[in-house]
């Protein structure tokens, strides 16, 4: 029956993160604010995908997870993993006001969550410095190639995978390469880019971050 719960919850808050992404993309272009210009959340099967999508990963969270407050914390990544990702792929921006937004309900479901664990309290905040800290580092490497939103981002899922473990910060960072390495790849394969074109690097975050909090 929980499952169930967990399904039907999935699809609904699915669907609205299809709609809410969908509205956001339209804001950014409508002031200009946008580098990409993939129409993917305009496309009539986009909705469908992400309530499966956000099905799935809500009914994987309630067979792998005991309690209903580590349940919420693991729903909120996702749904809002989603939703940055949706709107990353088709402007290549990282909203800041999103991200702040994001964090601030993130550090209160943790509070609630972390209660007087000053353990996982430390373990939390180191996650999301040494995030932060190391895309930063990769921003400055790259000479800007990575957005700054990107970096902020990283943050924010930094609370989530220093929640989960203190080696999940690391087996992030390396998931969210080797995927977008991939995908990099596979689309110069198929000619569909080339080496000069610039590819959104948030999903690939939230792709790394799911997979070190879910593994």
């Amino acid at each position: 029956m929980q499952i169930l719960a967990w399904l039907s919850v999935g699809l609904f808050l699915g669907y609205c993160v299809a709609l809410s992404a969908r509205r956001e993309i339209h804001r950014l272009r409508s002031v200009g604010h946008t580098y990409g210009e993939n129409h993917f959340a305009s496309t009539s099967w986009v909705t469908v995908v992400y309530c499966v999508m956000c099905a799935a990963l809500f009914s994987f969270v309630a067979v792998h997870t005991e309690t209903f407050e580590n349940q919420a914390v693991m729903a909120l990544l996702v749904v809002g993993g989603l939703w940055f990702a949706i709107v990353d792929i088709d402007t290549h921006v990282v909203p800041f006001h999103a991200v702040v937004k994001y964090a601030m309900a993130t550090c209160v479901l943790f509070a609630f969550n972390v209660g007087g664990d000053t353990r996982l309290l430390r373990q939390v905040c180191i996650g999301a410095l040494t995030m932060w800290a190391m895309l930063f580092l990769v921003r400055i490497m790259s000479r800007g190639d990575m957005g700054g939103g990107d970096v902020s981002l990283g943050a924010s899922l930094g609370l989530y995978l220093g929640w989960s473990s203190s080696t999940a910060v690391y087996v992030a960072l390396l998931a969210s390469f080797v995927f977008g390495g991939g995908v990099a790849l596979t689309l110069i394969a198929l000619g569909k880019a080339d080496r000069h074109t610039h590819f959104p690097f948030g999903p690939c975050l939230i792709v790394g971050s799911l997979f070190a909090v879910l593994r």
